[in-house]
């Protein structure tokens, strides 16, 4: 796969300029292992929130297979869930969550 073309969980087409971003919010092990799985048996890159704005303005160059993975709204599963199955593929993430 060359840049813009992902897997099929990807439900648009990427254009090859842009970099995925892909947005979760609660998780289960069953919904994110098989995600995370693929990416690193197919040697995808997740990029930190700093790596992901390099690319953006052009200090970095783009590599192939890159993508960024987001949690947002600070939900449980995020340490619970997520955080072992990040550290278990070597992969990265952001979080945005909201306080009141």
């Amino acid at each position: 796969m060359g840049l813009g073309r992902y897997p099929a969980f990807v439900r648009v087409d990427v254009p090859p300029e842009q970099i995925p971003v892909f947005q979760f919010h609660e998780v289960s092990t069953a919904s994110l292992e098989p995600v995370l799985a693929f990416m690193a048996n197919n040697e995808y890159d997740t990029l930190t929130g700093d790596e992901y704005y390099e690319r953006i303005v052009g200090v970095s160059p783009r590599r192939d297979r890159e993508v960024m993975l987001t949690f947002d709204d600070g939900y449980a599963s995020l340490y619970t869930v997520a955080f072992p199955i990040l550290k278990k593929f070597t992969e990265y993430c952001t979080n945005k969550s909201y306080l009141d």
